[in-house]
């Protein structure tokens, strides 16, 4: 089954603040490491194309008020379809990054090198260390989201994968930029995360009421 994973992270530390300030909401959340919890929505799966988020309010004025107090790391990763994220703080998107998988087939081969670049024209890695993240972190970010990496054929990512990491890597082409990317902020483990999986585990979810 493949994964389809839309959350809201934040630092577990800041669970307390997030629950006092959604408790009028009906919202989800859900522990997944000592680091790392994250806040589920019904909304959560939005539509982005070439830089932009189509709709008009993407995030709720919960979700950006919220981010006046603490900072929130939305993470998009439909596997077969493509990955993205955003970061907001201070009530603002600072960051934000979507690609669907085969993007530069889909753009025409005057317009393609301009469409990629406005993909990663708001990526801002550097907000990562609202989260605590390192400067070692921060630049392996920068080498990753860079619009020239795509499409990047298998021996790239594989050669790219083993100087930036010090692994080996295994999978697909398309699969390459997320997995080094959840693999360089350590969240390998979120996935299968979102709204709509609250039903078939409800166990491990609360809701805020």
């Amino acid at each position: 089954m493949s994964d389809f994973t839309y959350v809201n992270l934040i630092l577990t530390k800041d669970v307390d603040i997030a629950k006092k300030h959604l408790e009028d909401s009906e919202v989800y959340m859900l522990n997944i490491s000592d680091k790392w919890s994250c806040i589920l929505t019904e909304n959560d799966e939005r539509e982005y194309d070439f830089g932009e988020y189509l709709q008009e309010e993407p995030f709720s004025d919960e979700l950006l008020s919220l981010s006046e107090k603490i900072p929130i790391f939305y993470l998009s990763h439909p596997e077969d379809h493509g990955f993205g994220y955003s970061i907001l703080h201070n009530g603002k998107v600072v960051s934000s990054f979507d690609i669907g998988y085969g993007i530069e087939e889909e753009l025409p081969a005057d317009n393609r090198n301009e469409g990629i670049s406005k993909v990663f024209s708001k990526v801002n890695p550097e907000n990562f260390k609202l989260f605590g993240y390192s400067e070692e972190v921060i630049n392996q970010l920068k080498r990753l989201l860079k619009p020239e990496n795509i499409p990047g054929t298998d021996d790239f990512w594989k050669d790219f994968y083993k100087e930036l990491l010090n692994d080996t890597y295994v999978l697909s082409t398309w699969q390459a930029m997320p997995s080094i990317f959840m693999k360089i902020l350590d969240i390998e483990n979120v996935t299968f995360i979102s709204w709509d999986y609250v039903d078939s585990d409800p166990e491990s979810y609360s809701l805020i009421e």
